[in-house]
């Protein structure tokens, strides 16, 4: 299992002194593959792959030097969890928006279309006007 680090550098034991050159080559191998499929982006978001010894400098096996900007930026898509569901309701402090509450906690304002508004307040009126009618209904038939 490969752990990348948050920081701009990994260390990634891939041998030690009394393995084969040909398993530590083919090690080296595999950590360049997994690399190429974990970091977003892929293999162009590699900056350099060094190796070293305990007590030794480390010695540059690849080094590019393209620049960091030439790189664009992946889109990575986050993964919603299937019970995600952004509540939204009417705000009644301020007239005319509309909140929406995220899981997260996130809160977003959204301002309600005239048109809208007055359609869902003709909407109001009728369930109101249909409300009234039945608790009338209701006290004439007893």
């Amino acid at each position: 299992m490969l752990r990348i680090s948050e920081g701009q550098t990994s260390t990634v034991l891939v041998g030690h002194t009394a393995m084969s050159q040909s398993n530590i080559k083919e090690n080296i191998l595999a950590l360049v593959q997994k690399l190429k499929d974990k970091f977003p982006g892929g293999e162009a978001n590699i900056r350099s792959l060094s190796i070293k010894l305990p007590l030794s400098l480390s010695l540059p096996l690849y080094l590019t030097l393209r620049p960091s900007n030439s790189i664009s930026a992946p889109r990575i898509k986050q993964n919603k969890p299937k019970s995600f569901v952004i509540y939204e309701d009417e705000l009644t402090t301020t007239p005319g928006n509309i909140v929406q509450v995220a899981p997260d906690g996130t809160v977003n304002l959204k301002k309600i279309n005239k048109r809208k508004r007055a359609k869902n307040d003709s909407d109001i009126e009728e369930n109101e006007d249909t409300e009234n009618e039945d608790i009338f209904s209701s006290d004439d038939d007893e």
